[in-house]
C-alpha cells in the first residue's frame, strides 16, 4: 500500500508500477462492496488528498478536487458558490473512488445526469 499526500507521489508510484510490471489500483474511502480498492500488486491510496479549491472566475468558475475528498466537503465548499456535485448519497463517501468504481449515486437522479458540476 502506497500513501500518496500529493501529484508527485501519485506519479512516483505510477513509475514503479509501469518499471516493473505492476498492477495497481487506487483506493480512497475504501467503500467499494466490488472490491475495485484492492488488488495482489500495489495499492495506491490517495484517502490523504483531500483538498477542494473553487475560485469563481468572470468566464468560468474553477474547481480543484483531491482524489480523497469527501463529497459532503466538496458539496459544502461548491454550495457556498452554487454549484454541487453529483455523486454519492453518503457524505463520507470519497470521490476519486467514486468515479473509478463508475459513480452511481442519488443526486444524478435529482439534477439532470452528466459527470460535470451543477448548479444548484
Amino acid at each position: 500500500i502506497c500513501v500518496c499526500l500529493n501529484a508527485t507521489d501519485v506519479r512516483l508510484v505510477l513509475q514503479v508500477c509501469a518499471d516493473y510490471g505492476l498492477h495497481f489500483v487506487v483506493r480512497a474511502g475504501g467503500h467499494s462492496t466490488a472490491g475495485f480498492s484492492g488488488t495482489n500488486d500495489v495499492i495506491m491510496n490517495v484517502n490523504d488528498m483531500k483538498a477542494v479549491a473553487v475560485v469563481p472566475e468572470p468566464v468560468a468558475t474553477r474547481v480543484w478536487i483531491g482524489s480523497g475528498a469527501e463529497f459532503g466537503d466538496i458539496n459544502a465548499n461548491l454550495e457556498r458558490f452554487g454549484y454541487h456535485l453529483k455523486g454519492g448519497a453518503c457524505p463520507d463517501l470519497h470521490q476519486g473512488g467514486y468515479m473509478q468504481g463508475g459513480g452511481y449515486g442519488w443526486t444524478p437522479r435529482i439534477h439532470d445526469w452528466h459527470p460535470t458540476l451543477s448548479p444548484t
